[in-house]
């Protein structure tokens, strides 16, 4: 009996609920799958015998499964768009980054040698003061001074550029 009517409901009212969805959605293809839905629930459901008007109960039934998966879709292209946004923001930030070091190793080398020497050792191989002192042989005091001279002028030289 279920089956013979949900079969009777499917020739009847099947493409008419596709063009529905259809209208709503613009595309055949969720038109088709939420009617798919409608069906698929319609069988699972012990309510079929109260139905007393088949295309109304199915047009409110393809209705909400429409708007369902329209509403499923849109957070899915809304977690793909901030996806997409964080990758373009992450890429951005590195090539301010990457411009940032260049600038850095531009100003670099326009200080005097020792100080270019010092911030290189400090800056690229990541050396402290009294590691940069013991390898040069001189005191951690001239590699402060140094360095404090090397920040002014690349400071200076990056609010120029």
């Amino acid at each position: 009996m279920k089956q013979e009517l949900i079969h009777q409901f499917y020739k009847d009212y099947q493409a008419k609920m596709i063009k529905f969805a259809f209208a709503l959605m613009r595309s055949q293809e969720n038109a088709e799958e939420a009617v798919h839905n409608v069906f698929r629930k319609l069988w699972d459901s012990d309510k079929l015998a109260e139905i007393k008007n088949p295309y109304a109960y199915l047009v409110q039934c393809t209705k909400y499964e429409a708007y369902a998966i329209l509403a499923k879709d849109k957070k899915e292209m809304e977690v793909n768009y901030h996806f997409l946004k964080s990758e373009i923001e992450e890429k951005d930030q590195t090539e301010f980054k990457d411009d940032k070091v260049d600038q850095l190793r531009k100003a670099i080398h326009t200080l005097p040698p020792r100080c270019k020497e010092i911030m290189l050792l400090k800056v690229e191989d990541g050396l402290t003061h009294h590691e940069i002192s013991d390898y040069l042989k001189v005191s951690e005091k001239t590699i402060e001074n140094q360095v404090s001279i090397a920040i002014k002028k690349i400071r200076k030289f990056m609010s120029k550029n």
